[in-house]
Formats: C-alpha cells, structure tokens, sequence
C-alpha cells in the first residue's frame, strides 16, 4: 500500500505470519516500507530474513458495530471535517484557528479503519480524542460503514476502550533499519 509520508514510503500488511511474509522478507530489503502482520511477535520473527527486524507490537482493536451519537462541544474549540472519496479527516480547531487534535479514517467497503488519532499534549485532558473519534465514527457511519478497526498505542488503547472498542489481535511491525541516518544506531562498516 503506498503512503508517501516522508518516514514511510509504503507499506506491506498482512491479515496472519505465514509463507508470503518469509518469501517477502527474503526477496526485498527496502527501508521506509515496513512490513505490517496481524500476528504476535513470536509468530512473525522467525519468518523475516535480514535485515529485517522487529520494530514494535501494538494492539490491533475492532469495534464490531460503529454507531452514530453525540458529539459534545468543548468550549473554545469547534470540530472539522475534510477529505476527499473514501478517506476523511476531523480536526479539532481553537479559537484562534489553531489544529489541536485530529485524526482519520479510511472506508473500506463497510469498514471504517481510523489511524492517527492525536491531540497537541497542551490540550489533553479536554476530551478532544474522544470527539475526534466521534466525529470519525458518525462520518463513518453515514457514509455506510458498519465496523471499525484501527492499531493502538498504549496510552490509545485506554481511550478506545472507553469508546466501545476491543483488542482484537497483536499487530506486529516489521522495518529495515535505516543505515547511516541520523537517530539510527546501524552502520555500515567502511570498504577496505
């Protein structure tokens, strides 16, 4: 899947560890294209080929049936929504038109798959996560969707929960290390 971000080129996802992931491990090693399988770390490490190494495990979370509600309002921030086709985008806007909290969401025939759901650290605590994730369902929603799916840090994790959703399965991410590039601790060695 292509996603032109300047940290990730693309990326490979898997529905399980199995053979296709081996068999792409061993014939690509490129780096900014992580490999995604929805698999526990013990389950996807034996099948990557060097270089490629385990970056994180996350909890992949569904919320079976996505429904419609009520978004509150927080004095002195009003919610937005933008986006174009299939792939929305809610952000949470102060007054002074500042982007404080955002998120979005990708309709996949009836599944609603949110990513990247943030809040500015200055603004937490207000319930703006909560609203984005609101906003992004109801979208969701009358545009179709009937469940959704999304990957969770930890501290998202608890927020999710809250809001109805379940941790389904471990989601597993595999990269190449960068080499030679600031902030990573891989080196090439120097030719003779």
């Amino acid at each position: 899947m292509q996603v032109d971000e300047p940290d990730q080129i693309g990326r490979y996802v898997f529905p399980n560890a199995g053979e296709p992931v081996r068999r792409l491990t061993a014939s690509t090693s490129l780096a900014l294209t992580p490999i995604k399988v929805c698999a526990a770390r013990d389950e996807v490490a034996p099948l990557l080929a060097p270089p490629w190494m385990i970056d994180r495990v996350l909890p992949m979370m569904t919320k079976p049936a996505l429904e419609a509600s009520e978004t509150s309002t927080a004095e002195g921030y009003a919610t937005l929504v933008a986006g174009a086709g299939d792939v929305l985008i809610a952000m949470a806007v102060t007054n002074t038109h500042d982007i404080v909290a955002g998120g979005r969401v990708a309709l996949i025939d009836d599944v609603a798959v949110f990513d990247q759901i943030w809040t500015h650290e200055a603004h937490r605590r207000r319930r703006l996560g909560s609203r984005v994730m609101r906003t992004l369902e109801n979208v969701a929603v009358q545009r179709g969707a009937i469940r959704g799916m999304l990957v969770a840090t930890e501290a998202g994790c608890s927020l999710y929960s809250t809001l109805g959703w379940r941790v389904y399965a471990p989601y597993t991410t595999a990269i190449v290390p960068m080499i030679n590039q600031p902030g990573s601790t891989v080196r090439s060695s120097p030719a003779p």
